[in-house]
């Protein structure tokens, strides 16, 4: 029932990525586009509430990648989690800990432009 929800979850976030239709202007894409970088930023800030359904997936990924983001598994007995190689769900698993990383802190304080950038 889980893999159903999250399918039809997934389904939905796909169909708002790729309906271009959905904006009615360049101006409403682009207000979209910088409403779903400031959750992307919101997430590195408060990395334990944000909505990982509207971020997606695969931008946890790449955060966890860039090690923008660290996640400390609890059963790890403080081995220092996976080195930022997570999933989806050990960044939000009840069990870890997500918190932001030097390197995301120094992301954070960048232009917007040098954000994209990287």
């Amino acid at each position: 029932d889980d893999d159903d929800d999250g399918d039809a979850l997934e389904e939905r976030r796909q169909e708002q990525l790729f309906d271009r239709a959905h904006y009615a202007d360049a101006d409403e894409a682009k207000a979209h586009a910088v409403r779903q970088w400031h959750q992307l930023l919101y997430m590195l800030v408060n990395p334990t509430t944000f909505d990982d359904a509207v971020v997606g997936e695969e931008v946890i990924q790449t955060v966890l990648l860039a090690n923008l983001l660290h996640v400390d598994d609890d059963d790890d007995d403080g081995g220092g989690g996976d080195g930022g190689a997570g999933n989806k769900d050990a960044a939000a698993g009840a069990d870890d800990t997500a918190h932001i990383t030097p390197r995301g802190f120094q992301f954070l304080l960048l232009d917007v432009h040098a954000q994209i950038g990287r």
